[in-house]
C-alpha cells in the first residue's frame, strides 16, 4: 500500500502526507507486520509525480 494525499498548500500537502505516513506505520505496528522499505526516486521525474497540488 502507498498512502497517498494532497493540500491546498505545498505545506498542507507535505503536513497531509507526513499524518499518512504516520498513519500507515501505525498500522503496521498494530498488525506485527514490517513497514515497507523506502524506494529511491528519480528527482529529475519526480516533480509532477510525488507533489500534487490542488490548485485554487
Amino acid at each position: 500500500m502507498q498512502p497517498c494525499t494532497y493540500g491546498k498548500t505545498y505545506e498542507e500537502s507535505i503536513a497531509n502526507a507526513q499524518e499518512a505516513i504516520a498513519g500507515d506505520l501505525e498500522y503496521c505496528q498494530k498488525e506485527g507486520i514490517a513497514p515497507p522499505q523506502p524506494t529511491p526516486v528519480n528527482v529529475s521525474t519526480a516533480n509532477s509525480v510525488n507533489f500534487l497540488v490542488a490548485a485554487n
